[in-house]
């Protein structure tokens, strides 16, 4: 019996301490929130960014990072570089990355260069790579953190089956800010990638650089490939490479693909390379589309048809005019 009553003691004991402590870390994340508001970067954020509880320092980094201040740079590259854990690492690299000041090009590049460093603060690294070497296009520390994004999906590339898919998703998305040299061959290689954001990802970033390296790939991305993104963001990139050579995959895409996003897309980039020979199946699928709206069509309704509709009318304006 009076190991039964100590039982109880103990578990109202650490109840009651937990409930203290819950009080007491909402009142800190109060604390962090209003810091956040008032963009106010001080000794009361520094302190909680040394705090003993990972939660709160993870909170405070993130919030550090929100003020955009570059007073905040020293601690939360220390923090990168020693703090025990993890996600207090990778998040001060995030941090780092909102903050877009070339002060800290050094302890990214440093970062990414790491041979073992865990891949949550390797990925956050390349994303902060490229958000501050897009702010600051002219630095030459700018065309160093360019490379080292490179570097890091090279690195991935040559990993196989056994990539990091974040760590991948987010350097091509910094590449794309980046814009160093050999980003379009270095990208192209995820184009046949298994994962299939991975490939719709690279795609995108081609057709955002207007990229010319990739088309074969690309068209045959998409007359096959099975992601509907990965195809609609194909059609894109061909259309932004002025790929004269794509129409007719490009009409086949516009017309008969499965789904819409493709469609549109494909649709648009045909019009963008100009090819002519899109005009007269485009009028037919628009009478196709015109008939079916019609008969479904109800007052306030915004079809898929309707879009699809516009969309041709759009391409057609510019094949018509680029043809008289």
């Amino acid at each position: 019996m009076h190991f039964k009553n100590l039982a109880q003691a103990l578990i109202v004991a650490l109840l009651i301490s937990a409930t203290a402590f819950s009080q007491k870390s909402a009142g800190i994340y109060l604390e962090i929130l209003r810091a956040e508001d008032e963009l106010r970067y001080d000794a009361a954020i520094e302190k909680l960014l040394r705090h003993s509880d990972e939660r709160i320092r993870v909170r405070a980094v993130l919030a550090a990072g929100r003020i955009v201040d570059e007073a905040a740079i020293p601690l939360l590259a220390s923090i990168l570089e020693k703090d025990r854990s993890e996600q207090a690492r990778a998040m001060a690299a995030f941090a780092l990355g909102e903050i877009e000041s070339i002060a800290a090009a050094d302890v990214i590049l440093k970062t990414l260069r790491e041979a073992d460093i865990p891949a949550a603060i390797r990925s956050r690294a390349a994303e902060a790579a490229g958000k501050i070497a897009a702010a600051n296009a002219d630095n030459e520390s700018a065309k160093k953190l360019g490379e080292a994004i490179l570097d890091t999906l090279e690195a991935e590339d040559q990993k196989g089956e056994k990539q990091d898919v974040g760590t991948v998703l987010l350097a091509l998305t910094a590449a794309l800010r980046a814009r160093a040299p050999e980003t379009d061959f270095i990208t192209a290689k995820f184009l046949t990638n298994r994962n299939a954001r991975i490939r719709a990802d690279a795609a995108n970033t081609l057709g955002r650089i207007r990229a010319t390296n990739a088309n074969d790939t690309l068209r045959e991305m998409l007359a096959s490939d099975a992601d509907p993104i990965a195809r609609a963001n194909a059609a894109r990139a061909l259309g932004a490479a002025n790929d004269k050579d794509a129409g007719e995959i490009l009409l086949r895409a516009a017309t008969a693909d499965v789904d819409l996003r493709v469609r549109v897309s494909a649709i648009r980039a045909a019009a963008q390379i100009n090819y002519a020979d899109a005009a007269a199946p485009l009028l037919n699928r628009g009478n196709r589309l015109l008939e079916i709206f019609r008969q479904k069509a109800k007052p306030g309704l915004i079809s898929a048809e309707k879009n699809e509709l516009l969309e041709i009318a759009s391409a057609l304006g510019r094949l018509l005019t680029g043809t008289s």
